[in-house]
């Protein structure tokens, strides 16, 4: 009897420990794209990613300018969302970064942006293409972001890409292709009660060794 109540306390609380670990992902939530005309980012596809949930794969929509259009020349919008962290874990960094393409024959290019997470503004090193470019991709990544253990916090990302051509027959183009948000999280101890929960354990093995 005294084996089998060991056994299921064990059992327990390995599947206690196995949820926990399972549970450590994420959540995005209030996922909203604004402050620009036209929209280019896209919330209806920006989605965790299939292998890490704690990666945000942010959706795009034709995100470019075109020098040679008097309509696109300029492409700016901004992304707003909320990031919680799972029970018994606290958020500690995050890790933002785009890429794209641009070339300029004849003009130039520009993408610059910012992002805002947790009343925290970090700017983007601004990406400048000078005339002659041939077609090159580019990115940008500001940094690992220091969040100090926060169990939600709130993140805006504001980007812009500008292109100016000399002549109509020029070209001066500037796209982005990706974007992702890394999350980091940790683990908070466990409280007393689940060192008890241990001990006693221990306790129930320890005398089932001196019984047998």
């Amino acid at each position: 009897m005294q084996g089998s109540t060991t056994r299921f306390l064990i059992a327990s609380m390995l599947l206690s420990l196995s949820a926990t670990a399972q549970a450590a992902v994420v959540a995005f939530s209030n996922i909203v794209s604004g402050d620009g005309a036209p929209t280019f980012f896209d919330e209806s596809t920006t989605t965790p990613d299939a292998v890490n949930g704690n990666v945000l794969n942010i959706g795009l929509n034709n995100f470019g300018a075109d020098g040679t259009s008097s309509s696109n020349t300029a492409a700016v919008d901004a992304l707003s969302l909320v990031i919680t962290a799972p029970e018994g874990y606290m958020i500690t960094s995050l890790l933002y970064s785009e890429a794209g393409q641009a070339e300029t024959t004849g003009g130039t290019a520009v993408a610059s942006g910012s992002i805002v997470a947790d009343g925290m503004p970090t700017n983007f090193a601004t990406q400048v293409f000078s005339p002659s470019t041939t077609l090159s991709a580019w990115s940008i990544e500001p940094g690992i972001i220091t969040i100090d253990n926060k169990q939600s916090i709130a993140v805006s990302v504001t980007n812009s890409l500008f292109a100016y051509a000399f002549g109509p027959t020029d070209i001066a183009m500037i796209e982005k292709t990706s974007a992702t948000l890394t999350v980091g999280l940790t683990q908070v101890p466990l409280p007393a009660a689940a060192w008890l929960f241990g001990s006693a354990i221990a306790g129930l093995i320890y005398s089932k060794s001196r019984l047998t």
